[in-house]
């Protein structure tokens, strides 16, 4: 039995020399004022990354500035799919549900909630309804 409290004393000893280790975090990092300004400026040279920059475009491949523009492409996908696939209607119920207490008298806030009346949304066939009148008025609905 001298192995269990020798085992113990191990145990602790190890325990306690894992939770008195140095600080691993360094101290010499910007402040988050410091990381906000600089976004805001977009001045590449005061910017805290502006070595991994000037790293980036020394090997050929600039960095673009600004969004990269998709809109246009996602766009049209998605206009696509609306007119291939146009869901049947399905109504949205919306219930609001007054502030109340809960079993155990706590306060609950009032909120709303919004159900679709159906189960599932089902999706007609191409062509079995109509375009909506928002897309044929501005040119970009499907034509028969």
């Amino acid at each position: 039995m001298p192995i269990c409290p020798l085992l113990f004393v191990t145990t602790t000893l190890v325990m306690l020399l894992g939770c008195t280790a140095p600080d691993t975090l360094p101290r010499d990092l910007p402040t988050l004022r410091t990381v906000y300004e600089s976004h805001l400026t977009d001045s590449p040279s005061s910017a805290p990354d502006a070595h991994l920059r000037a790293a980036r475009t020394g090997l050929g491949t600039p960095l673009q500035n600004g969004a990269v523009e998709l809109a246009g492409y996602t766009r049209t996908a998605y206009n696509e799919i609306e007119n291939l696939f146009p869901t049947l209607p399905n109504p949205t119920l919306v219930m609001y549900i007054d502030p109340h207490l809960s079993e155990a008298g706590y306060p609950i806030p009032g909120y709303a909630t919004a159900f679709t009346l159906y189960e599932k949304t089902e999706f007609a066939l191409p062509g079995e309804v109509p375009p909506p009148a928002w897309l044929t008025a501005t040119g970009r609905g499907v034509t028969p």
